[in-house]
């Protein structure tokens, strides 16, 4: 396990992950929020909705490219 801390709104979050996504989740994390310093809500929230955005859109190719496997294979 690894912790990885998260200042928002002057109070530090500390979040224990295992380790094979933990240097993942903290590059995910320095994308869009500042690992070293305070973040405000508001940032925190916009990389919320970044983030949901992103797997709205690989949920629907996802679906798109089932659609197509699905198709070929009963060709």
């Amino acid at each position: 396990m690894k912790k990885i801390s998260i200042t928002i709104s002057g109070k530090t979050y500390d979040i224990n992950v295992d380790d094979a996504f933990a240097n993942l989740l903290e590059n995910a994390i320095k994308e869009d929020l500042n690992i070293e310093g305070n973040n405000s809500v508001k940032t925190l929230l916009e990389a919320y909705l970044k983030k949901n955005y992103e797997c709205f859109k690989l949920k629907k190719k996802l679906t798109e490219l089932l659609k197509k496997f699905e198709k070929s294979s009963f060709q």
